[in-house]
């Protein structure tokens, strides 16, 4: 879709910061090219501890992204849900790579390039969130004895 300008995809990639490591270059690059022969390519969205995930996807959303895929494990899903909940009528999809990717199983998502078969198959199912003090979870909430808060 193009608006004045600019090119705006309906979907936006967010890389975790982890998947700069050169082992999952190669991976990267079949996903990548597996989104584009589907015809899913979009906007790759490269996270950092410098970057602002919820600036970022207000953003994105504001110039009329539709679909946020998180690409990387639980702790990306996490934070891409943590500033996607509160929009109505964004889709939301994961690319599980790496390891800690419960929530991706749970939900039956493979890992690396057979999730882009899933997202193009563009079979939507609602799923309820939790919240806890204005943090949103998926699956459960784990409070350790030292009373660390871990949201899945």
């Amino acid at each position: 879709m193009v608006i004045g300008n600019f090119l705006v995809s309906m979907y936006l990639y967010l890389y975790d910061h982890f998947l700069n490591d050169n082992k999952y270059h190669k991976l990267l690059s079949r996903v990548e090219m597996r989104l584009t022969d589907l015809g899913i390519g979009g906007k790759i969205s490269r996270l950092s501890p410098l970057k602002n995930i919820k600036e970022l996807i207000n953003d994105e959303i504001r110039f009329g992204v539709k679909t946020i895929v998180a690409v990387g494990n639980d702790e990306t899903v996490s934070a891409a849900i943590n500033n996607i909940a509160k929009y109505e009528g964004i889709t939301f999809g994961i690319i599980p790579i790496g390891k800690g990717n419960t929530i991706a199983y749970d939900l039956g998502i493979p890992e690396g390039e057979e999730a882009c078969d899933v997202l193009s198959a563009r079979k939507l199912q609602k799923i309820d969130l939790g919240r806890v003090n204005n943090t949103y979870f998926i699956s459960g909430i784990n409070i350790s004895a030292e009373n660390k808060i871990t949201l899945e």
